[in-house]
């Protein structure tokens, strides 16, 4: 399981895509639990709160081999950098089944440790600073072109695969569609 990073700016469609995923990991019998500062409201998850200290008291009594989806909507403001717990579930969570979902306006909001960690990266429209380092920290120049996506589209990210660029759609059910990402010549 890779830990997922999602980066956009205000609307640009980050939350309802990992809105998606929760819902998904849900219907699919995967614990979620979300860390949500602003208290947006429409998570399909098993618990959702506002509150670090909280957050960590429901994540820490689940059994140490279950799956367990961990949001963190708005990392810049929910996440405490210096809060080692953040690390730790970053760094080893995954040997326990964890799978976390780093929701940020910027890339450099999350921890540079916990950043490392997540190895699949959702790109919505960015400031060109953040657009530009996504592009050499992932050696997809594409990338650069991420500060000038319309909401609701952005590029997908994963280690040895080729660079793929979605959109979400809004109809009876929400849903959103990939395709690849033909290399810059």
């Amino acid at each position: 399981m890779l830990h997922n990073h999602t980066v956009g700016g205000s609307a640009s469609g980050k939350t309802a895509l990992n809105k998606l995923f929760c819902a998904g990991l849900s219907a699919a019998g995967i614990k979620t639990v979300v860390l949500d500062p602003l208290r947006d409201g429409g998570w399909d998850s098993d618990f959702v709160t506002h509150d670090p200290d909280t957050f960590w008291r429901w994540t820490l009594k689940q059994k140490p081999d279950a799956q367990v989806a961990l949001f963190w909507e708005e990392a810049g403001m929910s996440v405490d950098r210096e809060d080692k717990r953040f690390k730790m579930a970053a760094t080893t969570g995954r040997h326990s089944g964890w799978r976390i979902f780093v929701i940020s306006q910027s890339f450099k909001q999350a921890h540079p440790q916990v950043r490392d960690m997540c190895k699949e990266r959702w790109v919505f429209n960015c400031k060109l600073e953040d657009a530009i380092a996504l592009a050499k920290e992932c050696n997809h120049p594409q990338l650069r072109t991420a500060a000038n996506l319309p909401p609701l589209h952005f590029f997908r990210v994963r280690p040895f695969k080729p660079l793929q660029s979605g959109i979400i759609t809004f109809g009876r059910r929400p849903t959103f569609s990939l395709r690849e990402v033909k290399a810059a010549a």
